[in-house]
């Protein structure tokens, strides 16, 4: 979800990437589009042209419901059927959502408020859900909505802990997510296994609860059913597709493994991961990537990066 997703279309094909990408759709003007209406033309016209793609998908990505009126949230709903693609949206992640929709829809909760307009379906991914009690969740399940859990994000924001444990025990399609860069930072999956395990004990006072093995399902075929693509990914099985990565268990901070799941969880850094497998194909070999000259990535991005700095220092503004 972000902005001129063909352009992140073209570097993840190059790459050898599998991803789903979504152009966001927000109610005032933003850099690719200058109304909801020319965004939602903008990822329609991205849909069209990755429909065939082995692993790029398309899909439309509402920024939220606070941030979209009513009519854009129903129109993508329906586009959504249309096509067959994803929605990937944030909700009921803050409280100023909850107060906006709650004002707008009469005291609706923002999950509640999506039912109420006709906009949940089995193709929405919906992140963070924080600001969620029993009959929201009881509502996503209802509609087989897809749940991203983004927990070292939603601590940096500060904005709560997701009831994802519950989600996750009553059945619903949730996965690992890292949310973007500005709270996620690293977005690395293997970073959140550790919060996710811990926080999770900590908010529930149980130091059984959220075990390493729920955590590696969420990371894996949890994920992949939060997509709707279980049946491609998220486990080794014939017939799936090869997307495979391979962890270095020599590692210092990986020696012994005496539970594969607990090591992977409590010990596992991202430098861990030694290869990469798309698709079939080897992408990354002794932690080189082979599809793409790294040393010159790294060197435009610090160019880049630095016209970021000098334009926020002249803008005035604190970035921390």
């Amino acid at each position: 979800m972000y902005y001129f997703e063909d352009e992140v279309a073209k570097t993840v094909d190059q790459i050898g990437m599998r991803a789903i990408l979504g152009e966001t759709i927000i109610q005032f003007p933003v850099a690719s589009a200058k109304t909801p209406e020319d965004g939602i033309k903008y990822a329609e016209k991205l849909i069209n042209e990755y429909k065939d793609h082995p692993r790029i998908t398309m899909a439309f990505a509402p920024h939220g419901p606070y941030t979209n009126s009513t009519e854009t949230l129903q129109t993508i709903a329906k586009l959504s059927m249309k096509y067959d693609v994803p929605v990937m949206m944030q909700l009921a992640e803050s409280d100023r959502e909850r107060e906006v929709i709650a004002k707008r829809s009469g005291g609706l909760s923002p999950v509640k408020y999506m039912e109420s307009i006709g906009a949940l379906n089995e193709n929405l991914v919906a992140a963070h859900v924080i600001d969620a009690n029993e009959e929201d969740i009881a509502i996503l399940k209802k509609y087989d909505v897809g749940i991203a859990h983004n927990m070292s994000a939603n601590i940096k924001s500060a904005k709560g802990v997701s009831p994802a444990l519950q989600m996750f025990n009553d059945g619903l399609r949730i996965g690992l997510g890292t949310d973007g860069p500005m709270s996620g930072n690293t977005l690395s999956t293997i970073d959140e296994f550790n919060q996710v395990a811990k926080v999770h004990k900590l908010v529930n006072k149980d130091r059984a609860a959220m075990p390493p093995k729920n955590v590696i399902e969420m990371a894996t075929i949890g994920a992949a059913r939060a997509l709707h693509m279980e049946d491609k990914v998220g486990s080794l099985e014939v017939g799936k597709l090869a997307d495979v990565i391979v962890i270095d268990t020599k590692a210092p901070n990986m020696v012994p493994v005496y539970n594969p799941y607990s090591a992977l969880v409590y010990s596992a850094y991202a430098t861990n991961v030694k290869h990469t497998i798309v698709d079939g194909k080897v992408i990354m070999e002794n932690r080189n990537v082979l599809t793409v000259n790294e040393d010159n990535i790294r060197k435009e991005a610090l160019q880049f990066a630095d016209k970021v700095r000098q334009t926020v220092i002249e803008s005035g503004e604190i970035v921390q």
